[in-house]
């Protein structure tokens, strides 16, 4: 038998597989073989045909196991999703011993860092007709990741990513003694303009007099953000934000995914459209993200900032 157009390989289980590619292999002569050596696996399968020779190579080599169009997830918030056309263990030990295969038959291969994360996750990626891979996005998004503190942390935040100016702990008048012969004016803790319009962010202390005073300043014309004591990251930048009518709101947003659906990474946040200097997008996190994400990320188009 020529090995050339009939190649023997050895299979994980010690045995011996033909492949015929074009199945032309006569029927005596296929006989014959299986005969002579009865543990020989014949399989015919098209090398046009990238996904259903793999299927049938894999199915045929004495794995442990195969498992076709696995998709596997990694961390909760962050979660990476990832789906393999195969998923091979070679042995039962294969998942403790970080030995597992995932084989995809795509012309286009994974970006080098996802498979080099895969790696570190016990994963070896083989893509055996793959000869495009994708290439790294200029950078255009940010992600910030924070962890504030206090709630005037997030509303400074926030205005600074928005490219808004804002005055700390100003007081703010409600009556003009030029105009009605009483002058009043209530300290709050942030003011600022926008579009416009005047917004002013005052903390809710118990004091029932400063309360009805702030809310006094939407007769004004103020828009007014109330923070509470229990208020915290996800609540004052919700606040913030709807009183901005900026729509968004805490969800998980996709930072990426391939075009061909074998991975998505998608991470919760507040996701600002448009709020980067060059049109891109900023998504504010409070969920830590790994250095691996963040290359992955990186190669997106995503610089990833820490506030």
């Amino acid at each position: 038998v020529d090995p050339v157009r009939y190649p023997m390989l050895v299979t994980a289980d010690g045995k011996k597989m033909l492949l015929d590619r074009d199945n032309s292999l006569p029927p005596l002569v296929r006989t014959l073989i299986q005969g002579k050596d009865p543990s020989v696996r014949i399989v015919t399968a098209s090398a046009t045909d990238g996904r259903r020779l793999l299927a049938a190579l894999l199915g045929a080599g004495g794995f442990y196991s195969v498992e076709e169009q696995s998709l596997l997830t990694f961390g909760n918030d962050p979660k990476l999703t990832v789906r393999a056309d195969f998923k091979v263990e070679r042995s039962a030990e294969s998942v403790m011993k970080n030995d597992v295969v995932l084989v995809n038959a795509s012309q286009y291969g994974m970006p080098s860092r996802l498979s080099d994360y895969l790696k570190g996750q016990g994963f070896e990626v083989l893509e055996p007709f793959a000869d495009e891979h994708a290439a790294a996005v200029p950078l255009r998004h940010r992600v910030v990741h924070v962890a504030p503190e206090r709630q005037e942390q997030t509303v400074d935040m926030l205005l600074e990513l928005l490219a808004v100016p804002v005055e700390r702990q100003p007081r703010v008048e409600l009556f003009s003694a030029a105009e009605s012969g009483i002058a009043l004016s209530v300290s709050v803790d942030r003011s600022f303009y926008r579009l416009g319009k005047h917004y002013v962010v005052a903390r809710f202390n118990g004091d029932p007099i400063t309360y009805t005073l702030v809310r006094l300043l939407e007769t004004k014309g103020y828009r007014v953000v109330i923070l509470e004591p229990q208020d915290d990251f996800r609540a004052v930048a919700t606040k913030l934000l709807a009183r901005m009518d900026l729509p968004s709101h805490y969800a998980p947003h996709v930072l990426f995914a391939d075009a061909h659906g074998r991975y998505v990474l998608e991470t919760s946040g507040f996701m600002l459209e448009n709020s980067a200097s060059n049109g891109g997008s900023v998504l504010v996190t409070d969920r830590q993200l790994e250095q691996p994400l963040r290359e992955l990320l990186y190669d997106y188009g995503y610089q990833v900032q820490d506030r």
